[in-house]
């Protein structure tokens, strides 16, 4: 017997996208879904167009969400998405404006952070970073948070010195299962560290967390 019928795709990722430039808006929409394993079925101008969204159909996996919108920004839209939609992964996709803003959206709850220049081949990587537990930060970005958050005066370290290793390793871009391997820990101990260090941090997310430990000179 043929078993053809027995075996199955693995479904695409669901991404919405909120943006309010409409030529790149439609670019982008078009791109995002000539990629094998994604699709993009919705892209809105603004955040209220996404909420009446969210609150009808089945959530996306990811949002890709520019920052400067009209009505509610997009610094409000991932505090209230974190409400409404908390497994939901926000990846920040807009100009370099503002080091403030950066700051500001990952520690709101974004997963990553990506400049408008990106091509659509990291923008893919970058999704499928955040939905494998990993923060997809612009590399210049990256640099950014480092440089701007290095002057700060390091502050008293709440986490345990494990803690600490497992948020250095976060840092450096691993998953959860390469942080065991290198750790020599089992992965559901890593997920036990992560957890806390999360509850420390007030934070709900990989690249908050990281974000927090720079700004308070611990990686």
């Amino acid at each position: 017997m043929s078993d053809e019928h027995n075996t199955t795709e693995t479904p695409p990722v669901k991404v919405w996208m909120v943006e309010d430039d409409g030529p790149y808006r439609e670019q982008m929409h078009s791109l995002l879904n000539e990629r094998p394993g994604i699709e993009c079925p919705h892209s809105f101008a603004a955040c209220d167009d996404l909420f009446s969204a969210i609150e009808s159909e089945p959530h996306p996996q990811v949002i890709l969400m520019d920052i400067g919108l009209p009505g509610m920004n997009g610094l409000e839209g991932i505090k209230q998405l974190a409400d409404v939609a908390p497994n939901v992964r926000v990846i920040v996709l807009t100009v370099f404006d503002d080091e403030e803003k950066v700051l500001r959206a990952i520690d709101a709850g974004a997963a990553g952070y990506l400049l408008k220049h990106a091509s659509t081949e990291e923008i893919e990587k970058g999704i499928h970073d955040v939905l494998s537990s990993k923060a997809a930060l612009d590399s210049q970005i990256a640099q950014v948070i480092l440089d701007r958050i290095r002057t700060e005066k390091p502050k008293k370290n709440p986490l345990s010195p494990q803690e600490t290793e497992v948020l250095y390793k976060i840092s450096e871009g691993l998953c959860n299962k390469e942080i065991a391997d290198a750790l020599d820990i089992s992965a559901h101990t890593v997920s036990f560290h992560l957890r806390n260090i999360y509850k420390k941090f007030d934070v709900h997310s990989q690249a908050a967390a990281v974000s927090r430990g720079i700004r308070q000179g611990l990686i």
